[in-house]
């Protein structure tokens, strides 16, 4: 999926740029130095570790980091507990195409 989504963001070709594509919670942690992001899209299934707990982590680091949680499995409590962490949105995989609309919100012109 995270190709897929990578792949979206590159297409909008609107002022949206991957700056980074990792595939476990352990790889977002280890780019988020290096990739300085304006948001980050995390999975709430990861390898290892789920996408709150790494958000959580994110967040320690960068309290203003803009975070993005997309998942196929956004249940209320799921997203009860992403708002308390500061989470921006929560975005059902069902609206993949809607993905560079919802990131532009919060990018550097936002």
């Amino acid at each position: 999926m995270a190709f897929l989504v990578s792949t979206l963001i590159e297409l909008a070709n609107d002022g949206l740029r991957v700056t980074g594509v990792a595939y476990s919670g352990a790889q977002a942690l280890e780019q988020l130095p290096g990739a300085n992001p304006d948001v980050i899209v995390l999975d709430s299934r990861m390898p290892e570790r789920c996408g709150l707990d790494v958000a959580s982590d994110i967040l320690g680091i960068r309290p203003e980091q803009n975070i993005v949680l997309f998942s196929a499995y956004l249940d209320a409590e799921t997203i009860e507990n992403a708002e308390r962490l500061g989470i921006r949105e929560c975005v059902s995989k069902d609206l993949l195409n809607d993905l560079p609309d919802i990131l532009r919100k919060y990018g550097p012109t936002a």
